[in-house]
């Protein structure tokens, strides 16, 4: 209640009166950074290996000519020589295989020929065997390929003829042939093998990594940054008809709000990270969600000019019929809200009539997990033993004006959390960096305490989810 005192001044007519404002601070948004798992699969089709693998591989594998003084042995005649002639061909390889490990399947054909058997006759014997590779396939030391490669064949059908009465078989005829051939694969598939992943692939991927990427374009803009720091082998998998070679990248993401930030430089592909190197995090940054003030104060302004057709009653004066101008926000102090009310108050017979800016503060609040803002502690920004002051404070200080202040700021921000989660979840989903197309999928969000910064009323909002770096080059690239 008003001071019996206090009202021959007040109905003496109008009169002026405002508060110092509080000292205006620029406090920088505080946005931590953090360490992000990002998978990089880099993956190459079966079909891509079994064509490379036919075209190495000739269709002729060897040939056969050799005189032999003893193709068979005869109680009656003795020894009977031979001229063996013939090759050894493939049919189709065919790459499957599970796990880390590789199976190449190649079907071999062989006709050998005996010409001037005994002088007066000639036979000619056909053959079937399978061959099969198996390739295991490990760490990568250098980022290329350490396959361990395994050849082996059997006949399931040996060259042979029937003669007096006996089976003379040429398989040791093939054998060195095939022994030779098995050699030479066991050298060449792994320099083969390695052309899927050679290490340009990685280090053009490791560079392109390298940027900022814009999660929300306006209101506020933010940019997310990635600097990979390690990457580290997982492991070869062989699904669904594809070799994927797995691989994590450790990288530091950081969030910028306003103009676009510098790619950070890149630095030259490591030397393979140890596989323990640490537990894969996921893929963890910050989506800044910032009220700025100069849209909370045409808001608080509005919902302050509801009040002007609603009388308030206040003690000692009676009712007063209030009317609300310009609405100030900024930072101040202590992590503090200063608000500014530019006002007029009059009764409805004119008697009363002071005007005045109302300066207070107050402290954002919010529970971590909660977009619901409250201002608590409301303080005034000096005193004053005006009477017209103590009027406007009085109408400041009002159940109503209360109410009206804290339900603008906290439902402006709901508004602004969900728009901006949805906005960077759609930016972010797919982003093609050069041949390479990053991934990401936002599993959950966690907001952390409101607090007045330089641009606006800022919640801190952590994404965790999953991301990937794939390589998908663009067609004719």
């Amino acid at each position: 209640m008003f001071p019996a005192f206090l009202l021959p001044a007040l109905l003496a007519g109008c009169g002026t009166a405002s508060n110092e404002a509080p000292p205006h601070e620029v406090v920088p948004l505080a946005i931590p950074s953090h360490a992000s798992a990002i998978a990089v699969p880099i993956s190459a089709s079966l079909r891509d290996l079994q064509t490379i693998a036919n075209r190495v591989v000739p269709a002729t594998l060897a040939t056969i000519d050799k005189q032999e003084l003893a193709c068979v042995k005869v109680k009656i005649i003795g020894k009977i020589s031979c001229h063996v002639v013939g090759t050894v061909k493939r049919g189709p390889i065919t790459v499957g295989g599970n796990g880390n490990t590789l199976l190449l399947v190649m079907p071999v054909a062989a006709e050998v020929r005996v010409d001037h058997f005994a002088h007066v006759m000639k036979e000619t014997a056909t053959a079937a065997a399978i061959a099969t590779a198996t390739v295991k396939l490990d760490a990568i030391g250098d980022w290329q390929p350490k396959p361990r490669v395994h050849i082996e064949y059997r006949w399931t059908k040996k060259p042979g003829i029937d003669f007096l009465g006996q089976r003379l078989t040429f398989a040791n005829k093939a054998d060195p042939a095939l022994q030779k051939l098995i050699k030479r694969l066991e050298a060449d598939l792994p320099r083969e093998i390695a052309k899927l992943h050679p290490r340009d692939k990685l280090a053009a991927a490791w560079a392109k990594a390298f940027t900022a990427l814009s999660i929300n374009r306006t209101n506020p803009p933010v940019w997310l940054r990635l600097s990979p720091q390690k990457l580290r082998f997982r492991r070869y998998h062989i699904e669904n008809g594809r070799l994927t070679l797995e691989l994590g990248a450790m990288a530091l993401t950081e969030t910028f709000v306003g103009q676009r930030p510098p790619d950070p430089v890149p630095i030259p592909l490591p030397a393979p990270a140890p596989r323990a190197v640490s537990p894969d995090l996921g893929f963890r940054f910050y989506m800044p969600v910032v009220a700025d003030y100069a849209v909370l104060e045409p808001v608080l302004a509005k919902a302050l000019n509801k009040l002007e057709k609603k009388p308030i009653s206040l003690p000692g004066v009676g009712t007063v019929k209030p009317d609300f101008g310009k609405v100030s926000l900024y930072p101040t102090h202590n992590g503090r809200l200063a608000i500014g009310l530019e006002m007029k108050v009059a009764t409805s017979e004119r008697w009363i009539d002071a005007r005045g800016t109302i300066w207070v503060t107050a402290k954002p609040f919010n529970r971590t997990g909660s977009q619901r803002v409250e201002l608590r502690d409301l303080q005034i920004a000096g005193k004053s033993d005006s009477p017209v002051f103590q009027l406007l404070l009085a109408v400041v200080e009002s159940p109503a004006v209360q109410a009206e202040i804290g339900k603008a700021l906290s439902q402006n921000f709901a508004k602004d959390y969900s728009k901006v989660l949805g906005k960077a979840g759609a930016a972010i989903s797919e982003k093609r960096l050069g041949a390479f197309i990053l991934t990401t999928h936002i599993d959950s969000v966690e907001n952390g305490a409101v607090y007045p910064a330089g641009q606006g009323l800022f919640m801190p909002v952590e994404a965790r989810g999953t991301a990937a770096l794939r390589y998908a080059p663009v067609a004719g690239s």
